[in-house]
């Protein structure tokens, strides 16, 4: 993708306009126009800091696209979707990962569990773990205590 798309894609997804961006950025308005008409092509680190102005918690990502990721867990043989780790605990941070439990049905394969990683991972744009209920351990014992629905 083309630098300009790249930022012109981030800023809407955001939310922002020109001017929050720049701020957010630290980078002056007219200069962020440049940048997204490809008049300028700005600096690898300029670049870097503008998109990192245009991040998420993952927490707003996962609550935007909530029926769409229980839609892609149901074509996955998953239900019952809950969310633990940083997220339950409300201490996620632009940069964290999205930690859900799910019910597989018993049909459900290996396929479908990695399936639903990479389709909820190109969905959200963050790394995602998913664990089924089913699963041995203590990890497994925390997520279970601490999962919040989805």
């Amino acid at each position: 993708m083309r630098t300009p798309d790249r930022i012109l894609e981030a800023r809407a997804r955001a939310g922002l306009s020109q001017s929050q961006l720049a701020v957010r950025a630290g980078v002056p308005q007219p200069n962020l126009s440049a940048y997204e008409t490809g008049r300028v092509q700005p600096r690898p680190e300029t670049l870097a800091r503008i998109l990192a102005a245009t991040a998420e918690r993952p927490s707003a990502v996962l609550l935007r696209e909530r029926d769409r990721v229980l839609e892609l867990a149901g074509r996955r043989r998953a239900g019952n979707v809950g969310v633990f780790g940083s997220i339950a605990r409300g201490t996620d941070a632009v940069g964290s990962d999205i930690d859900l439990l799910v019910s597989f049905a018993p049909e459900a394969s290996i396929l479908d569990a990695a399936g639903l990683v990479l389709d909820l991972e190109q969905l959200l744009g963050v790394h995602v773990d998913v664990m089924s209920d089913r699963a041995e351990g203590t990890i497994r014992d925390r997520a279970i205590a601490e999962a919040v629905p989805l």
